[in-house]
């Protein structure tokens, strides 16, 4: 059965039932943050989900993440934030290092 389509509430375990339900509204994403704000998962939760759906730049974000419960929607936006702050800070380099060898 194709993990889309499986009933998650029929599943006894409730941290089976939060991974399968999670990873059902990620395969149906439409890329809007706050379309995900209610997804809660444990630390460990997190990371199986982004495993599956291969997000490995956010599993390194999530394993640094001290609280045990991950809002997904929060850790998106953080890790966004942070790229492109890093992004930023990257062009920057480039700019001053490229004006350097100029002079």
């Amino acid at each position: 059965m194709d993990m889309k389509e499986m009933d998650y509430a029929k599943l006894r375990c409730t941290s089976n039932q939060k991974i399968v339900m999670a990873l059902q509204r990620f395969y149906a994403w439409d890329k809007d943050i706050d379309s995900i704000a209610d997804i809660l998962l444990s630390k460990e939760e997190s990371i199986v989900v982004l495993t599956i759906i291969r997000a490995k730049e956010l599993i390194g974000y999530i394993e640094k993440e001290e609280k045990e419960e991950i809002s997904m929607c929060t850790a998106m936006r953080e890790f966004r934030a942070e790229s492109q702050k890093i992004e930023k800070d990257r062009g920057i380099t480039k700019t001053l290092i490229k004006l350097l060898k100029n002079e």
